[in-house]
């Protein structure tokens, strides 16, 4: 495998709704943010679209952090910054800046895949049902009413 940098295919043609993406690259690039996090940003940035996902060993490497401190810095940039990066786990595997809204939801049906299995596995630990583990979850989500 070489560790050489890999030009992306080109981008697809953009929906309406992600027309500007380098709007949110501007964006964040005005925000005081520490220089891992744009590096990181950067590095995924030029991966648009599915068809251009990075793996996060490549990332790590790329930007010269371990894979734990990427995965990091991708969670905040998702949560925190709520910057539209997609994650693949089937080829190619990776992270994207995504760019149309099957994209989107693709990433989005992959995060439900995982919030099943994961509740699946805490009902089984807890000798429960799939159906009470998630009614629980959904219940201690809920905002506390005002006594």
């Amino acid at each position: 495998m070489s560790s050489q940098y890999q030009k992306p295919a080109p981008a697809p043609d953009l929906g309406p709704l992600f027309s500007h993406p380098e709007e949110e690259f501007q964006e964040l690039a005005v925000c005081p943010v520490p220089r891992e996090e744009a590096v990181v940003f950067g590095i995924i940035f030029e991966r648009k679209g599915r068809a251009n996902a990075i793996g996060m060993a490549r990332v790590a490497e790329q930007a010269g952090l371990s894979t734990r401190v990427v995965q990091q810095l991708i969670h905040h940039l998702i949560v925190d910054h709520r910057l539209r990066i997609g994650s693949a786990t089937d080829k190619p595997a990776g992270y994207y800046w995504i760019l149309t809204e099957q994209e989107l939801s693709l990433a989005v049906a992959q995060l439900d895949g995982r919030i099943i299995e994961t509740a699946q596995r805490k009902a089984a630990l807890l000798k429960s049902t799939l159906p009470h583990v998630l009614g629980q979850l959904a219940l201690d989500l809920k905002p506390k009413e005002a006594a």
